[in-house]
């Protein structure tokens, strides 16, 4: 399975086979405008435990724009995402990028795949970089490797206590989810807190993607999201990819 954006050329430590599980970040379907920003953490831990990298950064999602594909309505889902890696080596670095990504409003929502129906993609690490992806060519690889964030539900799925989370903004009131699934040697484990007040429903979410051998870990990715801000009348940053 392959990462949220950068994490293809930052967790080196391990490839784990692609699985279209879970949900991800997204689901309800705000009015067009509406964003979210996340503050992000994760790691790469190697088959000894210890670990080989640390991420942290932030990731924006937000709606910019309405338009109508053969008499459907559709969005502009932007994802914007900004990092800092720390290497094991020593080594470290920043990376921003940016999704501009056309999906069928009925699949923007709990319960769907938004990621197996993308009309049309565009990605860069700026609005000056940004170029459309040939989703029928070597680009559907692209998609594939936001499969932390957009994924149709997983196997198993169990109710969480209800808690409080507090953020810059207020202080949620959440349910919450937590998820598994197996896909061969890999288990992937989820556990997401909502609250329908949220523009897409989230306020945290957690993932772990784990490769397994012989009931042995051989090495795992955890990431985190958290919900710092959110608001109304988003601006895309990168009109011109439509």
């Amino acid at each position: 399975m392959r990462q949220l954006f950068v994490l293809a050329l930052i967790f080196i430590v391990m490839i784990l086979p692609a699985s279209t599980n879970a949900e991800g970040l997204i689901h309800q379907l705000p009015k067009d405008g509406s964003w979210v920003r996340f503050e992000i953490n994760g790691k790469g831990i190697a088959v000894d435990g210890t670990v080989k990298i640390s991420i942290k950064g932030t990731q924006t999602i937000s709606s910019v724009g309405r338009v109508a594909v053969n008499n459907e309505q559709c969005r502009w889902i932007e994802i914007e995402t900004a990092l800092n890696y720390d290497r094991r080596d020593s080594k470290t670095g920043k990376h921003t990028e940016i999704f501009k990504l056309l999906i069928p409003e009925q699949y923007l929502t709990k319960g769907k795949n938004p990621r197996d129906h993308v009309l049309k993609a565009y990605k860069g690490s700026s609005a000056k970089t940004i170029r459309k992806l040939d989703l029928k060519g070597n680009n559907s690889r692209e998609l594939q490797s936001m499969d932390e964030m957009f994924h149709a539900p997983l196997n198993q799925e169990s109710p969480l206590p209800v808690i409080t989370i507090k953020t810059s903004q207020k202080v949620w009131t959440c349910k919450g989810i937590k998820s598994e699934t197996k896909s061969g040697g890999t288990v992937f484990r989820t556990e997401t807190r909502m609250n329908e007040n949220t523009p897409f429903g989230v306020v945290t979410y957690k993932y772990e993607k784990e490769r397994r051998q012989n009931n042995i870990s051989q090495g795992m990715r955890t990431m985190e999201w958290k919900l710092i801000e959110s608001g109304e009348n988003y601006k895309s940053a990168a009109p011109d990819a439509t």
